[in-house]
């Protein structure tokens, strides 16, 4: 099997497929048509069906942009994997994500594909509340109030835009029940981006929808070489670790070839922050194969559950041989 991140090639290239149908059926707009159309030009499906084994798949998803091309998207795929739209948007959004086509450092830029983004989940959000019924319920109105109460403490000064904006929240939710998708759109658009976040903000507070998790299995995750007594000095941190960690690139350096290590550096490997040391984003074989190695150190996940060495990696000790009795 020739996997990406551990994942079929045909299931990378089967949540690819389906991926771009739905990006393509939301209709987005001409600057996400564009990106997909240019995606489309590298012949991406050809080039990773090609593919033999696990580094040159790797290679395919980088060259024709495939590894990061929803990544841009992925609010809009939540979103959608949340409401589960068609029944099917739950089940691309965990395609996609099992190898990692939501993960990743994005471009800080805001473009016409980001706004365009933003409108349709704005929008999105407005009509999901609207079809919950005529009358807004409680909780969404008190997921609106903290909103806005926020905005209203932070400029006390302008009460009566903040007035402004919480009718415009209103208003497109109004808009969207009446099916005037483009007059929701258009009175969102007349904002300025901050307050564009805010009125998208209120609006997913409203759906019920920002709160909730998905059932969502990432090929990367947070592992890291324990310290025992890691200092609060960077440099001095650093110094202490930089034997550990050329050793750790090292044992890494295939992984990067088949795009299986994210970002590495120094600080807290927990999620409670109560385990510090080396840190490195890994697929499991990759972490696996760091504890393998180095079993002298101690290889923890973000939970803290030690990642141990496996049976064969760890050398048996050797056997004292039994001496010869005194005559």
């Amino acid at each position: 099997m020739v996997d990406y991140r551990g994942v079929d090639k045909e299931d990378v290239i089967n949540s690819l497929r389906q991926a771009e149908a739905f990006l393509r059926q939301l209709n987005l707009g001409p600057a996400t048509t564009k990106n997909l159309d240019s995606w489309l030009a590298k012949d991406p499906y050809s080039k990773i069906e090609a593919a033999t084994d696990r580094k040159a798949l790797a290679q395919a998803m980088s060259e024709t942009g495939s590894a990061w091309v929803f990544l841009r998207a992925g609010q809009v795929f939540r979103h959608h994997a949340l409401a589960d739209t068609n029944g099917i948007g739950l089940k691309i959004y965990q395609s996609v994500a099992s190898w990692g086509g939501f993960d990743g450092a994005m471009t800080l830029e805001y473009g016409q594909v980001d706004e365009e983004h933003q409108v349709h989940l704005a929008v999105e959000c407005a009509k999901f509340v609207a079809a919950q019924g005529e009358k807004l319920s409680a909780t969404a109105q008190k997921n609106i109030d903290t909103v806005m109460d926020e905005l209203r403490e932070n400029y006390p000064d302008d009460l009566e835009e903040c007035a402004v904006i919480e009718q415009q929240i209103h208003d497109m939710i109004i808009k969207t029940r009446q099916g005037d998708i483009k007059g929701a759109a258009h009175e969102y658009l007349q904002n300025d981006l901050n307050i564009r976040y805010t009125i998208e903000e209120a609006l997913q507070g409203a759906s019920g929808l920002a709160d909730q998790k998905l059932a969502v299995i990432w090929p990367l995750a947070r592992y890291g070489i324990v310290i025992d007594k890691p200092s609060k000095n960077f440099e001095e941190m650093k110094a202490a670790t930089d034997s550990l960690r050329t050793q750790m690139d090292t044992l890494l350096k295939p992984f990067y070839e088949t795009d299986e290590v994210g970002m590495t550096g120094i600080g807290s490997i927990t999620d409670d922050w109560q385990k510090s040391g080396i840190i490195f984003e890994a697929t499991k074989p990759a972490a696996q194969a760091v504890a393998n190695k180095m079993p002298q150190c101690v290889v923890i996940d973000h939970t803290g559950k030690r990642i141990m060495p496996s049976a064969k990696a760890v050398a048996p000790k050797a056997k004292k041989k039994p001496q010869s009795p005194k005559t």
